[in-house]
């Protein structure tokens, strides 16, 4: 990581300390789709090794901290919030919630809506959807399989691992990734998972405290 991020940096500063304002910018998007696809790796390798998972914390701060940074960069998505919090481990659901924005917004179709529920199992879910067209079954699987990029289309800093690191981590958690259209025709890919593997309660919460109102 060191020897990857430590070049990348100085690389940074010199562009903003030496180039002039049109060039910087022109830079800065090359650059940061670099940077992108270096954590990328990193994210996947990481999940080979099994490690990288994070201390827990609440799966509806990490949420609402996902739609916030969305909306930042002028991208909104919808949040609905329909089971009540739970501990989860943050770097692994921040790499998914990142995954599954960034392939909804590359490839999907506005407006996006990020889900929290619970599927009829009693499995915690996490559901990006979008009014794309989505994909086929046989295309879904395709976009699993590392480095591969089902389209040319999306912004540069895409390179075919968003949906495998997804897979990866829902598998080391005992979960699913799985996609399809609900009954107005959003397209969505969600994530699976039992709740075990996972804390299930915070302990600094008092018994009541930590629920989320239905929908928002």
């Amino acid at each position: 990581s060191h020897d990857l991020r430590t070049p990348l940096a100085r690389l940074r500063l010199r562009i903003e300390t030496q180039c002039s304002p049109e060039v910087a910018d022109a830079a800065q998007a090359e650059l940061g789709a670099v940077e992108h696809i270096v954590a990328q790796f990193l994210a996947y390798v990481q999940g080979n090794t099994g490690t990288a998972s994070g201390r827990p914390a609440s799966a509806v701060e990490l949420l609402r901290s996902a739609v916030q940074g969305c909306a930042e960069r002028g991208q909104p998505v919808a949040l609905e919030l329909l089971a009540p919090d739970a501990l989860v481990p943050s770097v692994g659901l921040q790499r998914v919630l990142t995954n599954l924005l960034d392939n909804a917004q590359a490839y999907g179709r506005a407006p996006f809506t990020l889900a929290w529920s619970v599927d009829p199992l009693g499995q915690h879910q996490i559901t990006v959807w979008d009014h794309g067209p989505g994909l086929s079954p046989g295309q879904f699987a395709q976009a699993r399989e590392p480095f591969v990029r089902l389209s040319t289309d999306a912004d540069i800093g895409h390179c075919g691992l968003g949906l495998a690191i997804v897979a990866q981590i829902a598998q080391r958690w005992g979960g699913q990734l799985h996609c399809g259209h609900d009954s107005v025709d959003r397209f969505g890919v969600w994530v699976v998972w039992p709740p075990a593997a996972a804390p299930s309660a915070n302990p600094e919460l008092a018994p009541g405290e930590g629920s989320v109102p239905i929908r928002r």
